[in-house]
């Protein structure tokens, strides 16, 4: 789930998890999206050329 992606504490990307679970080139596309600073539930989908993410933690 990309929640799990975020920490929520403080409103960004968890770029080293990010970066350990998916290639170069797609974690950085990931941590490039900007996150909305508002409190409220976020949804981001995004399409990964070779692994989705819930393969990879499974």
């Amino acid at each position: 789930m990309v929640s799990s992606l975020i920490n929520h504490d403080l409103q960004v990307w968890r770029r080293d998890f990010i970066l350990a679970k998916f290639n170069r080139e797609e974690g950085e596309a990931i941590c490039d999206i900007l996150l909305s600073r508002r409190q409220e539930r976020m949804s981001v989908f995004f399409y990964l050329s070779v692994l989705t993410f819930e393969s990879m933690v499974e």
